[in-house]
């Protein structure tokens, strides 16, 4: 019993050395004094900003990849009436029909790159105020709201993987925070609404959920992966230049083999769905957002039951790799996504409604969409 502690504290100084002979390589003497005299943090050892957080990068003029940022532009208080607004929308893609298949979900991510969702700096307020903008006689009110609200599980199979020096704080950070997708809505006086500008991630500790703080370095990651895929009309009149329903996607490494010795992963895309409610209500009323995600690579597709301070759909993933000595996770893989839902259905069966295939005629998804959600709520519980 005894070697075995002497083993087991010779193991532990053993570490804490060779973390000790790590940091005094990386780290300047002149840090290391600031730490020691005024407790400041050394530089060294913070991650650099990467620019590929929220935005793709892209090959320059020598065939290098460069990380230009690429995003969609705020809307300017200066917007004097609603047709100025619209104008924000020019530069996204209008989708003729959903892109439901893999080939026509990269085609799009590889012809528009200004659809990068943006990262919320630390400190910001995750429930706003309204903004009144346009003229005095012709206002328009700007709200930033929620849609779905994203928590993070380690893999039952995958916990036994964890470093046991890290493990605790591993599971601990990942269920002590969440995700919240924000988007920027505006109406106007006659009470129409429209999304316009880029689209948000607000990541909060679950203590505080009404103000952000900034995510470590895998989650910010996961961030980059959710794209806006364009906006589909109401109808096909060249008139509508509002959007009511935009389509994102969702890149990440799908487990197709659960946690055996020689895990099978594949690049997956889930799609999801912003949609607000038509009501034409007084200008002062807050839009409603109903979300619409796929689930299972595209097999399902689900109204997410709105929340506004618990996640609505948890991912369950495990990590493929351990950086900073086997102690840093990196690399996670989703393994399983379960969502809160009102409404269940085959995705099939969607694309059949929507082309006019089960006697019907033909509808487009904005009009569907609405049509779930009503159904939805009248029945008044989940639907499978």
């Amino acid at each position: 019993m005894n070697q075995s502690r002497i083993y087991i504290t010779l193991s532990v100084l053993g570490i804490f050395l060779a973390i000790g002979i790590v940091l005094q390589k990386k780290v300047p003497r002149e840090e290391w004094n600031q730490f020691f005299t005024e407790g400041t943090f050394p530089k060294s050892l913070t991650p650099a900003p990467s620019e590929r957080r929220v935005s793709p990068s892209h090959a320059g003029e020598d065939g290098e990849e460069t990380s230009e940022v690429y995003a969609i532009p705020e809307v300017s208080e200066d917007v004097k009436d609603w047709n100025e607004l619209l104008t924000h929308l020019d530069g996204i893609p209008r989708l003729k029909s959903v892109p439901w298949e893999t080939t026509e979900i990269e085609e799009i991510l590889k012809s528009f790159r200004a659809g990068s969702c943006q990262l919320l700096p630390p400190n910001t307020d995750v429930f706003p105020l309204p903004v009144e903008i346009g003229e005095i006689t012709n206002p328009i009110m700007n709200f930033r709201k929620g849609s779905i609200i994203v928590g993070l599980a380690m893999d039952p199979a995958a916990q036994r993987q964890l470093p046991k020096l890290s493990k605790g704080e591993i599971e601990g950070y990942l269920a002590r925070h969440m995700l919240t997708l924000q988007a920027t809505i505006f109406r106007n006086r006659e009470g129409q609404v429209s999304f316009a500008g880029p689209v948000n991630a607000a990541f909060v500790a679950k203590s505080a959920p009404r103000t952000t703080i900034a995510p470590e370095k895998m989650i910010q990651d996961a961030i980059g992966r959710i794209k806006l895929l364009g906006i589909l009309s109401e109808n096909e009149s060249l008139e509508d230049k509002s959007a009511r329903t935009l389509v994102f996607s969702f890149a990440y490494e799908r487990d197709m083999q659960g946690t055996g010795i020689v895990p099978l992963t594949t690049t997956d895309y889930e799609l999801f769905f912003l949609h607000l409610i038509k009501d034409e209500a007084a200008i002062f009323t807050e839009p409603s957002i109903i979300t619409f995600a796929t689930t299972e690579g595209r097999k399902n597709f689900v109204e997410i039951k709105p929340s506004e301070t618990a996640p609505n759909i948890t991912a369950s993933i495990r990590f493929n790799d351990f950086k900073l000595m086997g102690l840093y996770p990196a690399n996670p893989v989703v393994t399983a996504v379960k969502s809160q839902s009102v409404f269940s259905a085959l995705v099939d069966d969607i694309r059949n409604r929507l082309r006019g295939d089960i006697g019907l005629p033909p509808i487009t998804l904005s009009q569907l969409l609405d049509e779930i959600h009503q159904s939805a709520g009248t029945a008044g519980r989940t639907r499978r």
